[in-house]
């Protein structure tokens, strides 16, 4: 169980998933904490991994209409563009649900790449991002998104750590929690 306070949310990762306290990731400004990884690996003298979770908690003061689905949209862009370079980022599929009452979605968006060496990169990945609103504006306070993102190989690369499976991903997601 992954309990981060920064983000207001809860998550479960698989077992054979690594916690890494140390790793926080800045992604379109927003400082992300709360990872952890599965299937690190190294190929060409690159290390790698099949796929991360993380987690924060995003604000615009200067967005008034900030929405979960803007937000999401906005993250799965960016975190395919950081973390999958070079590669093709789609538009993300989005479905909304409630995470603990609060209004919610999931967006998830496909990235294909041809990299250098497909024998050492992913293919095929997928970006998740679930965003809940914490419905917490104030006079004086920007409302607040939390999101918990998952970034994953699908295809390619080496045979062994496999890919991760779109079953994994969901269950990272439908398993958070508000704290």
């Amino acid at each position: 169980m992954i309990d981060n306070p920064a983000a207001h949310l809860s998550y479960r990762v698989p077992t054979n998933w690594q916690v890494d306290a140390t790793a926080k990731p800045n992604v379109a400004g927003v400082d992300f904490s709360g990872t952890a990884a599965y299937g690190p690996y190294t190929c060409g003298g690159t290390g790698y991994s099949r796929a991360f979770a993380t987690s924060a908690t995003a604000q615009n003061p200067a967005d008034k209409d900030v929405t979960a689905e803007k937000t999401a949209t906005t993250f799965t862009s960016a975190f395919g563009r950081v973390y999958f370079p070079g590669a093709t980022v789609a538009s993300p599929n989005i479905r909304p649900l409630q995470v603990d009452g609060k209004k919610a979605v999931v967006a998830t968006a496909a990235v294909t790449s041809t990299p250098a060496d497909p024998k050492c990169a992913s293919t095929k990945g997928e970006v998740a991002v679930l965003a809940i609103d914490l419905d917490n504006a104030t006079d004086t306070r920007a409302r607040g998104i939390a999101l918990l993102v998952v970034a994953a190989d699908l295809a390619g690369g080496p045979d062994k750590p496999a890919p991760l499976t779109e079953a994994t991903v969901e269950a990272i997601l439908s398993g958070a929690s508000l704290r």
